[in-house]
């Protein structure tokens, strides 16, 4: 491969993660604001229902197809690369084929096993009903997977990203729609409302690439099936069903024992309330309570985080197959900066403002517990940011096996923090926010220390760390004090949030560029970075 070559390579590489990266921060950023109205809609109890089927949903969609995307098109881009067209065919159909089967499998254990699955994750038994419904969720996504999959090895981001947000945007109208129409019969019926959402998203996201590819088919792949020049003989379904499932099952386990992690919670809390003299219901309205306006609000700037890390995978890879250590070892410092830019003026915003910030959004329930442990939480928004592109980092870096060791361990870690502060000294919703906390800050660091361990980082502390902490922390002061004045003035809760929100990040970016925690460089580098470096020079910023 000359230069030149392998050069465009790298920079398709690039491009198409950024549109995927893209795609995902908007598919998140639709995700957290159609939440919002949903928890209103379902109350604390009907959000238990919701997110412990989402959990239980989650986790059999990890253990069957998740991984698919990232396998097919592996393995896929191998051949194309080789111009084995025909080969690349069979490959897709018997990955359909395994989708299909796995889908249906897992499908029909959802929705036979939903009350069984209720119970067992120590749930109300309404509960099952929301499980049911995420059922043909489950098989058309694995359906769907490959198809994605398919797409991105034959080096075109744009129809799966296209797809994920119209997804998203079904995903969000339905969800809303049934929910709002079917919580009149019950609450379990609305939570069960907003899971078919999920479905009628997916269906939409499928519908698309089944139209791409009979386009695409018609015009593109069967002149590739013409030009196939090699010795292709079609091998057995199953030598390419194992195929898949090598290059899959470390994605599925990494992924899947996180994902686990989110059900440890769901179990032991609830189990735990229940131990401690309390009922069923209390249980299931804290559980609500925490997954919804706790955990909703500080996903929202790691999403931006995992965006970055989405991103950053194509970069580093193609940086790893250059072979160049020091480009490798600039990106991933690039990413780590990146994240800790954004988290930590994040964790500081929702440290100050959880009050104002709770009351603007939600209604019902016992918000004042809401903020409270928003602000105990908002440290975790740091670590699970880390936490996050240290495993795109890791994957860039084809580094998938290790990150099963450290995923493992830090969620034993979690399983013995949740026994001690849960079931010992019965700290209640508060026990399981401090055991994310500790759980996320671990995981970030084995990740980090791995990472430094293949490439070592030469990072500058100030400049990523302390100069970012002292912006944040000014930041804070700022924020506080106009909150609190803007109040006075306006008398609306609301004003007062988005005005505070929007001066203090005006702040934190200047202090920021006075203090030197960005270069010029670092700018540039960001999308539309030469703009934005005009605007800031020209506005006397930097």
């Amino acid at each position: 491969m000359d230069v030149n070559t392998s050069k465009r390579r790298k920079n398709s590489l690039v491009l198409q993660g950024s549109i995927l990266a893209v795609a995902a921060l908007i598919v998140r950023m639709i995700g957290f604001f159609y939440r919002i109205p949903l928890n209103n809609i379902l109350t604390d109890e009907g959000n238990n229902y919701y997110s412990s089927a989402f959990i239980i949903y989650t986790f059999f969609l990890m253990i069957s197809t998740y991984g698919f995307p990232i396998a097919i098109s592996k393995l896929v881009s191998e051949r194309l690369a080789e111009k084995k067209f025909k080969e690349v065919q069979a490959i897709f159909k018997s990955a359909l084929s395994l989708g299909l089967i796995l889908g249906i499998l897992f499908s029909i254990i959802l929705w036979f096993g939903a009350d069984t699955l209720a119970v067992i994750g120590g749930d109300h038994p309404k509960a099952a009903l929301a499980i049911k419904a995420t059922a043909p969720a489950l098989l058309i996504f694995s359906v769907l997977s490959v198809f994605r999959g398919y797409f991105q090895g034959m080096n075109t981001m744009v129809p799966t990203a296209i797809s994920q947000i119209l997804e998203q945007i079904f995903n969000a109208a339905f969800s809303l729609i049934l929910a709002s129409v079917l919580v009149k019969k019950g609450l379990e019926y609305g939570a069960a409302g907003g899971e078919l959402g999920t479905g009628i998203g997916a269906l939409s996201a499928l519908l698309l690439l089944l139209f791409v590819y009979k386009l695409a088919r018609r015009k593109i792949f069967k002149k590739n099936l013409k030009k196939d020049i090699s010795n292709f003989k079609k091998k057995n379904i199953f030598f390419y069903w194992k195929l898949i499932l090598t290059v899959s099952i470390p994605i599925i386990i990494g992924t899947a024992i996180l994902n686990f992690a989110s059900i440890v919670d769901m179990v032991m809390f609830k189990k735990a309330i229940v131990f401690h003299g309390g009922v069923v219901l209390d249980a299931t309205k804290l559980f609500g309570l925490y997954t919804t306006k706790n955990q909703l609000l500080i996903n929202l700037p790691v999403t931006i985080a995992a965006s970055l890390a989405m991103a950053s995978i194509p970069s580093i890879s193609a940086a790893v197959v250059n072979g160049n250590t020091d480009d490798i070892r600039n990106k991933i410092e690039a990413a780590i900066r990146g994240t800790i830019l954004i988290v930590i003026p994040a964790a500081v915003g929702e440290f100050v403002l959880a009050k104002p910030i709770i009351d603007m959004l939600f209604t019902g329930g016992n918000l004042d517990l809401a903020a409270k442990l928003l602000q105990v939480a908002a440290l975790s928004i740091v670590f699970f940011g880390l936490s996050t592109v240290s495993v795109g980092i890791l994957q860039g870096l084809g580094k998938l096996k290790i990150q099963i060791w450290t995923s493992s361990l830090a969620l034993l870690l979690k399983v013995l923090l949740n026994i001690v502060l849960l079931f010992v000294f019965n700290l209640n919703v508060y026990g399981a926010v401090i055991a994310n906390i500790i759980f996320s800050a671990v995981y970030a660091g084995l990740n980090l220390y791995v990472i430094n361990k293949h490439i070592p980082l030469k990072l500058d502390l100030q400049r990523t760390v302390l100069i970012p902490i002292t912006a944040a922390a000014l930041m804070g002061v700022t924020c506080y004090i106009s909150y609190y004045l803007i109040g006075i003035l306006s008398g609306s809760n609301t004003a007062a949030t988005l005005i505070s929100i929007i001066i203090s990040m005006l702040v934190y970016i200047i202090i920021l560029l006075k203090l030197k925690g960005i270069t010029e460089k670092e700018i540039v580098d960001f999308p539309k970075g030469y703009k934005i470096l005009k605007l800031l020079k020209k506005l006397k910023m930097i």
